[in-house]
Order: structure tokens, then C-alpha cells, then sequence
């Protein structure tokens, strides 16, 4: 019983930490599904800023111009979709949890984009889920943020030496797979 209530109370935590007021940029073709999504998140008690766009270049405009906390994306828009969109965000190294919106999607497809990086993706006729999917989002971004803040506190905390040198390192350069040496020919460098 207590492990059911930890896990309840866990799942509150998460829901407190979202903020009750998104940014979301809604690239949607149809104002009318652009609004059930705006009504679903109110509904969940999150109220909503956003900025719904249809076409790539609104959409690049919109990004490059303001901060969001999510982005909210129909799977095919006449001219566009949201797959090209979604990678025009991994491009501009913006970190901003993107959730597809679509009528259908093929599982094999749904699971390739979120090995993409896709934060989710909801059917439309099951919009209910949104909000959760949307504060699930949130705070997988939350931890990853806090995530890289540890780890570049770790490096500036580790980057002076005994002898009082100091070691400056970019974190992009851990995220590579070198072999790792033996600490022996680890130590014999040193000694030189």
C-alpha cells in the first residue's frame, strides 16, 4: 500500500511541477483542431499562450522569434507536415518538446519518430490524452535540463588540477565513445 502511494504521490509531483501557463506554438492547418487542443489543455487546468501557424515559413518565423514550451504539430498539412517541421527544430538545436497531432499513424511510423526524438504523439480523436503527454514532455525536458546542469558543475568543479592548473572542457566532446586507456599507461604518460 505505502508503494502505491508513493508512486501516486510521485505522479502528483510531476503534474505540480508543469507550469499552469504554456507558450505553444501550434502548427495546424485546421483552426478549428487547433482549438480542441487549446480547449483540452484548459480543461486540464493549463492555460495557453499560443501561436498557430500552417505553413513552414510562418512556422521557422515564429520559432527563430519568440520562446515556447512546447510545440504542438498536425502530422500533414497540404503544403508541409509535421515530420519536416520536427526536423527543422532538431536543426536549429532548440531543445522544445514536440508533440505530433494526427487522424492516423502507422505504429512502425510512430515508433521511428520517437527514436527521432518525437516527445509524442496523439491521435486526434483521443485529444484527451494531450495533457498528460504534454506534461510528460515538460518534465522529461525538465530533466534533461537538470541533468546537464549537473554535469557541467561536475566539470567546472573538476577542471582544476593539484598543481593548480586549470583544465577547460566541453561537454560535447563526453558525449563521444573513445576506448578507454589502461590507468598503467595512463600513469606512465604522467611520468614523463
Amino acid at each position: 500500500m505505502t508503494s502505491i502511494t508513493q508512486k501516486w504521490k510521485g505522479f502528483r509531483e510531476i503534474d505540480q511541477s508543469v507550469p499552469t501557463r504554456l507558450r505553444v506554438l501550434i502548427l495546424e492547418d485546421n483552426k478549428r483542431d487547433a482549438e480542441l487542443c487549446m480547449q483540452e489543455l484548459k480543461k486540464a487546468g493549463i492555460e495557453v499562450d499560443a501561436d498557430v501557424v500552417d505553413t513552414e515559413h510562418t512556422f521557422v518565423a515564429r520559432l527563430q522569434s519568440r520562446t515556447y514550451d512546447v510545440i504542438l504539430s498536425d502530422y500533414r498539412i497540404p503544403t508541409w507536415g509535421g515530420v519536416e517541421a520536427f526536423r527543422l527544430l532538431k536543426q536549429s538545436g532548440r531543445d522544445i518538446p514536440f508533440i505530433l497531432i494526427t487522424g492516423t499513424l502507422g505504429e512502425e511510423a510512430a515508433v521511428d519518430l520517437i527514436k527521432e526524438g518525437v516527445a509524442d504523439y496523439i491521435l486526434k480523436d483521443r485529444l484527451v490524452r494531450l495533457p498528460s503527454a504534454v506534461r510528460r514532455a515538460l518534465q522529461e525536458k525538465t530533466t534533461r535540463d537538470e541533468r546537464e546542469r549537473a554535469v557541467e558543475a561536475r566539470l567546472r568543479a573538476g577542471a582544476a588540477s593539484r598543481d593548480g592548473r586549470i583544465f577547460v572542457l566541453r561537454a560535447e566532446l563526453l558525449d563521444h565513445q573513445r576506448p578507454h586507456r589502461d590507468r598503467d599507461d595512463v600513469r606512465r604518460r604522467d611520468r614523463r
